[in-house]
C-alpha cells in the first residue's frame, strides 16, 4: 500500500482488477447480469483510504490487434469522511458492477471469468459477505 501511494503521488496510474477476489476477502453482493455476484471491497477500500479518484477502464477487443479502450469516472474518495467511507465504497462497487454489466451486454465475448464469481443464495439481509 505504501508503494501504491508513492507511485500515485508521483502521478502514476495504478490498475487493479476490481472484479477478482482472493477467495475469502470481504465482498459486496451486487446485481449482475440477472443474478447475484460477489465483488471484492478491497480495491475501493484502498482507494478510499488513500483518498483517490477511481477510473473504470477496460479494453474491448476488436480483432486484428485492435482494441477500443474505455475510461469512465467511477468514484472520487478525495473528500470522503471516515463516517461516509463505507457507504461511498458500496456505492463505488455497485457503480463498477453497473458499468461492467453494460459492457458485458454490449460486447459479451470480451469478459470472461475463471473463478467463483457468482454468489451463493442466502437469506441474509446483510449485503456484505466475507
Amino acid at each position: 500500500m505504501l508503494k501504491v501511494r508513492e507511485r500515485l503521488d508521483e502521478g502514476a496510474l495504478v490498475g487493479v482488477l476490481a472484479d477478482r477476489t482472493l477467495g475469502d476477502e470481504a465482498s459486496l453482493r451486487v446485481s449482475f447480469l440477472g443474478a447475484t455476484a460477489r465483488l471484492p471491497l478491497g480495491p475501493m477500500r484502498a482507494a478510499a483510504l488513500l483518498r483517490r479518484r477511481v477510473l473504470f477502464m477496460l479494453g474491448l477487443y476488436r480483432g486484428g490487434r485492435r482494441y477500443h479502450i474505455v475510461f469512465a469516472p467511477l468514484a472520487d474518495f478525495t473528500h470522503v469522511s471516515r463516517a461516509e467511507r463505507s457507504a461511498a465504497i458500496e456505492t463505488a462497487v455497485t457503480r463498477y458492477a453497473s458499468l461492467l454489466e453494460h459492457y458485458c451486454r454490449s460486447d459479451p465475448y470480451n469478459w470472461f471469468n475463471f473463478f467463483d464469481f457468482w454468489a451463493e443464495p442466502t437469506g441474509a439481509a446483510d449485503p456484505t459477505c466475507s
